[in-house]
């Protein structure tokens, strides 16, 4: 049976939620552990949807809400609607159009181009218009079965575009059955024609058409649609219908006894096509990828689609069946004007070239499957040169197989296999992820009408690594660290989130080797960001350093969250500061309260690693035995003090702090009244808050017993350690052990102070334990307060570092995020963890 032309479902980029369908609705589902799925929160007043798409960059999340009766509305939501604590009753889609009958396919414009090892890819579609800003809204073509749709973001009034317009959605139509020509303020043509049964929609590598798939009345079409912006910001959609497909010769099927054959067309691949020698030859080389020049790209233009087909033979006994491939190849070609024909025009009009696409006369290959195997389901990597594999579900007479499959080849030809299992074939889709999408490690779902499967996929043979490392003498652990250190680093670069990477290693690491292969990823992850100019290394480290150690279960993992976290809490400082070209240090006024947050974080933390030191100091004078001790568990809070990174770290936050205090000190200007229930509605500037906020900063250092002079001073002498190598692998592993022979001497130089132990802050943290907030950095009340045992509560936390937030059902002004770099922050912060975890609804037991 035909399957659908492509999922209706998605893998969300930045937070890795897993968006499908089942019985009882679309589920959201976070890739990176195992949780409960929680139904997609449509809004009442729309039936739930069946067709849900992510915009390339994630901002946006496209949904089909079909109407009992005809047609449908599509709503575009922002991706806030994944959040767990979006409610159906709270959820405003940015805007909503009425479509007349259900969308065939959906094609999201201007993805960015995709990081591979070496370069980047070749573009997809049409370009971006100068100033393109995807937080404005998405850009997607939409066909229907009569017509092709663009949806964009529209400046109002139409042509201002400069940065205090305002912005809606807005849709263009056109006609598919006609040459059509549409632009924004035109009246869309009346639905007319042949309805399109089935259709297929895709951007080709190199190409910067939409092009299109069609089956109606058993005919099968293409047609190209061009989409342009002018000067003013006014969007053009233009269609381009081709000439006829040409007629396709069918072999007989291998082992078939008769002639008598059954063909079914599946699906519609588009594909690149690499263009002529001649042409590649007035190329010129880019720092990315070797691109033609203008000139030639217009001249010569090509793209192919792969027509696949399921053929069958029916005979008394039994069936066969096969796949069968069959690619056709468009060019744009310059016309040929008869003689004499410039002379029918007008003397002062010149005639300029004119161009056309054309069909080949003639199918370019046709590649047959072996007997009894058939292709189930197909999802091209469109972003992955050649630009013509593809991820596929194949049943064969032993079971079904994932497989990659290349279009391009003139054979059958099957780069990767992995057998399925027990999986039913009826309805499967597949959702790669992004590592899956440029040929590397992630992870790819397999989603059927009552099960999903998700399976770690492998980076194809001839992928090449980043970084140094000789792949015939490496061991099976060395590869796959290398191969999960180049997908994490390429979804860095691309801005996409490596959930995927994380949970695949869970499933082909051996547990033997888990330690040597974690300690070994984090090296290389440590080596290859220090040499990317736009990648924070400590920040990175610090991510992967938590997904692992939470995915592994490792014992590392509170000591990571803490350290990651300080480095945050002092990034975050940084954004919120102005340094004056006298040397001053400012610090944004919305931002005062927040910070004061953080740094009373800081100092917990700070004070507690402290505590422990002097505590651990007196306790091995005595028990020689507690020196050994620390080395057998090596992955305490003394490690924040001890390691010079850190140590370092600790010193600037110390310093930050002080240049708060001296802020405030003299600051006479009134700052906003702090947030009431964290809503921050209702708050002006006032004076006393002003007074309030400097004597709570100053009150911090004594609140938590620290000596901020006498700490710094002792920080300071300690200095750099000498073996780079020890240090960093100190760093990567969160251990003590590679540099534990400078235990002594930093003992021996810490700063005494009884004020640590007699605080009424670290009286109380030694009582019970201390929570704090991960998105206000607030101390947050107990979970349970003497309720009953047995009592059950939500609470929403990390489903990587569990750090616990109650700030997401709150929410800020929008005029705030514009002005202040805290709310920036917070609201960045909502998407996913500072950690980069999802966040997810938990249910807990007393």
């Amino acid at each position: 049976m035909p399957y659908s032309a492509r999922p209706a479902a998605a893998i969300h980029p930045t937070t890795s939620t897993l968006i499908y369908n089942s019985p009882h609705g679309f589920l959201l589902s976070p890739l990176f552990s195992n949780a409960h799925p929680r139904p997609f929160p449509a809004p009442p007043l729309l039936s739930p949807p069946d067709h849900i798409s992510s915009s390339p960059t994630g901002e946006w999340i496209i949904a089909y809400h079909p109407h009992p009766q005809h047609g449908g509305t599509l709503a575009i939501y922002p991706q806030s609607i994944l959040s767990p604590n979006a409610a159906r009753s709270s959820i405003t889609p940015l805007a909503t159009f009425q479509l007349s009958s259900k969308p065939l396919a959906i094609s999201h414009l201007y993805p960015p181009r995709t990081h591979l090892s070496r370069a980047r890819s070749l573009p997809l579609g049409p370009s971006p218009p100068a100033g393109h800003d995807t937080s404005r809204g998405p850009t997607f073509t939409i066909l229907t079965a009569f017509q092709v749709l663009l949806v964009h973001p529209q400046a109002i009034p139409p042509g201002s575009l400069d940065v205090s317009s305002s912005w809606v959605m807005s849709c263009i139509q056109t006609s598919i059955w006609t040459m059509g020509f549409s632009q924004d303020g035109m009246t869309g043509p009346q639905e007319s024609g042949t309805r399109i049964e089935r259709g297929w929609m895709s951007l080709v590598a190199g190409s910067r058409g939409v092009w299109i798939g069609y089956e109606a009345e058993g005919k099968v079409g293409v047609v190209r649609a061009d989409v342009n912006v002018n000067e003013n910001g006014s969007y053009h959609l233009q269609t381009t219908r081709l000439a006829s497909l040409p007629f396709v010769d069918r072999p007989l099927l291998e082992g078939a006894e008769t002639s008598d054959c059954r063909s079914v067309l599946q699906d519609m691949v588009f594909v690149h096509i690499p263009r002529e020698r001649r042409d590649v030859e007035q190329g010129v080389e880019t720092g990315d990828v070797r691109m033609e020049d203008e000139e030639s790209s217009l001249s010569t233009e090509r793209a192919g689609v792969v027509l696949v087909y399921r053929d069958t033979v029916l005979d008394d006994i039994d069936s066969l069946s096969r796949t069968r491939l069959v690619t056709m190849v468009f060019e744009r070609r310059l016309l040929q004007l008869a003689p004499g024909f410039s002379e029918m025009s007008d003397a002062s009009t010149e005639v300029g070239d004119l161009w056309d696409w054309f069909t080949a006369p003639h199918p370019s290959r046709s590649v047959c499957s072996p007997a009894c195997t058939t292709i189930l389901f197909l999802h091209p990597l469109s972003s992955l040169p050649p630009y013509t594999i593809a991820l596929a579900i194949i049943s064969t007479p032993n079971g079904l197989s994932r497989v990659h499959l290349d279009l391009g080849s003139d054979q059958w030809n099957l780069l990767s296999e992995y057998r399925l299992g027990d999986l039913q074939s009826d309805d499967l889709i597949l959702l790669p992820s992004q590592g899956v999408e440029r040929g590397h490690l992630g992870l790819c779902a397999v989603v059927g009408r009552e099960r999903l499967q998700l399976g770690a996929v492998r980076t194809l043979n001839d992928q090449t690594m980043i970084g140094d490392h000789k792949p015939g003498s490496m061991s099976r652990e060395e590869s796959q660290a290398v191969s999960a250190a180049t997908s994490i680093i390429l979804a860095e670069r691309q801005g996409s989130d490596w959930s995927d990477v994380i949970r695949a290693l869970t499933a082909i690491v051996d547990l033997s080797s888990q330690n040597s292969f974690v300690n070994d990823l984090l090296w290389r992850i440590y080596i290859l960001s220090g040499e990317e100019s736009a990648i924070d290394q400590m920040d990175i480290l610090g991510r992967v350093q938590v997904a692992l150690f939470s995915a592994f279960r490792d014992s590392r993992l509170a000591l990571s969250a803490d350290v990651l976290r300080l480095h945050v809490a002092s990034e975050l400082l940084d954004q919120c500061a102005t340094f004056e070209e006298d040397g001053k240090i400012t610090f944004d006024l919305d931002s005062i309260w927040p910070l004061i947050s953080v740094l009373d974080w800081c100092l917990f933390l700070i004070s507690s690693s402290m505590r422990q030191s002097l505590i651990f100091r007196a306790s091995s004078s005595k028990h020689p035995t507690v020196s050994q001790n620390l080395i057998d568990h090596p992955h305490t809070s003394i490690f924040i003090l001890f390691h010079p990174t850190l140590r370092s770290l600790v010193i600037r936050i110390l310093s930050q702090l002080h240049q708060f205090c001296l802020f405030l000190a003299t600051l006479g200007r009134p700052i906003l009244q702090p947030e009431a229930g964290g809503t921050g509605g209702g708050r002006r500037r006032d004076p006393m808050a002003t007074i309030v906020a400097r004597e709570m900063t100053g009150d911090l250092a004594t609140k938590w017993g620290v000596d901020l002079e006498g700490w710094g001073q002792a920080l300071e002498k300690m200095g750099e350690l000498d073996e780079l190598s020890s240090v960093q692998t100190s760093l990567t592993s969160l251990s003590v052990t590679p540099i534990q022979e400078h235990l002594p001497a930093f003992l021996e130089a810490l700063y005494d102070s009884s004020l640590l132990f007699t605080s009424a802050a670290a009286v109380n943290s030694r009582d019970e334990p201390m929570a704090f907030d991960a998105l206000e950095w607030t101390l947050l009340p107990p979970v349970w307060n003497g309720e009953d045992k047995g009592t059950q509560k939500i609470i929403v936390r990390c489903n990587r570092c569990s750090s616990r937030t109650e700030a997401l059902a709150r929410s800020t002004r929008a005029q705030d995020a514009l002005t202040s770099p805290w709310i920036r922050w917070k609201t960045a912060s909502t998407v996913h963890c500072f950690c980069g975890g999802a966040w997810i609804r938990s249910e807990v037991v007393a």
